[in-house]
């Protein structure tokens, strides 16, 4: 009796380790227990095992997926993460790139402007010495007469 005991006890941790370890479902809308299974990555004949009270797939119902599956759902996600994470970094490393290539064309744009801001300022003091110059010339030729 003590013996029988013991063993429902195992059996029953065993089965509590199992549920905790798996995950539950809940049916939406256009599923069924061929998507869901496949979804899982386990067949439909392991979904059923894993709920036998349940032979309609209906929206709303709550199916447990057994261990296996969802550890490979969770590997799975963490794979996404993963990517999601990488293509994240991608993203940022653009964005700077962009940023700083931004920088050096509004850079290289205020250079620019800047030469042809001191090439007219050198031509207007050109032209304006030239005017002196030839100021000068007509009154000294008036001095002159």
């Amino acid at each position: 009796m003590k013996q029988l005991i013991i063993i429902l006890m195992m059996l029953v941790g065993i089965s509590t380790t199992a549920l905790a370890q798996s995950r539950e479902h809940v049916v939406k809308i256009g599923e069924d227990f061929a998507s869901i299974a496949q979804k899982y990555g386990i067949t439909e004949q392991e979904l059923a095992n894993a709920n036998p009270k349940s032979k309609i797939c209906y929206v709303g119902l709550k199916l447990i997926i057994p261990p296996s599956a969802t550890q490979m759902v969770e590997s799975q996600e963490s794979e996404v993460a993963s990517e999601k994470e990488q293509a994240d970094k991608k993203a940022d490393k653009k964005a700077k790139k962009n940023k700083k290539e931004k920088k050096e064309k509004v850079k290289k744009e205020k250079e620019k402007k800047d030469k042809s801001k001191d090439k007219k300022e050198k031509k207007d003091k050109k032209s304006d010495k030239k005017e002196k110059s030839k100021k000068d010339k007509k009154s000294k030729k008036s001095k002159d007469k």
